[in-house]
């Protein structure tokens, strides 16, 4: 199950790559897991530079840029991809941020069982 909410630039920096600058506005999509498995998720045609993130759901249930998995923040327009192992039952979001204020069309894709 996935889905997807739109805000604005909330978080800019997250814990698995903190140098950077992600200040353009966040699209958070919602996964949970139907088995363990590996997933990949990618975002592909980019016109301008954003950035892949997968959050881990905090004990609370609620999505925290502190609790990155991981991250892909190819430069440019270079397509992103991030693969992880997912846990039966457990939420993860996947979140496309803009570097340095980035704003672009993209697609995401999911692989998963």
């Amino acid at each position: 199950r996935y889905s997807h909410n739109f805000g604005s630039s909330d978080w800019d920096e997250y814990s698995c790559n903190s140098s950077l600058d992600e200040s353009g506005p966040e699209y958070v999509y919602v996964y949970t897991a139907a088995e363990d498995a590996d997933v990949t998720v990618n975002i592909t045609g980019l016109t301008e530079d954003l950035d892949l993130f997968v959050l881990e759901a905090t004990s609370e249930g609620g999505c925290d840029p502190a609790s990155c998995l991981d991250s892909s923040v190819n430069s440019s327009t270079t397509d992103d991809t991030v693969t992880f192992s997912a846990i039966t039952d457990s939420t993860y979001y996947f979140v496309v941020d803009g570097y340095d204020g980035a704003v672009s069309d993209y697609t995401i894709s999911l692989t998963c069982p």
